[in-house]
């Protein structure tokens, strides 16, 4: 049984999002990168579909359908 989405997982991830990357938001939020990591991970878990790509260098959005 998977548990629903929580609202600081979402407010979370637009931090990411809008600072361009974890590590910017994590030094901006004050919480360790494998805490951001893995609550992103869990919101990406429970929608089903990927929110971010990894690269070498800055993590990238994708355009999701479903916003």
């Amino acid at each position: 049984m998977q548990v629903a989405v929580k609202f600081e997982d979402l407010r979370m991830y637009a931090t990411v999002a809008k600072c361009g990357g974890i590590y910017p938001a994590v030094a901006q939020m004050g919480i360790p990168k494998p805490a951001v990591s893995r609550q992103i991970s869990e919101l990406e878990a429970w929608l089903g579909s990927c929110l971010t790509e990894f690269a070498s260098g800055p993590r990238t959005f994708r355009d999701t359908s479903f916003w």
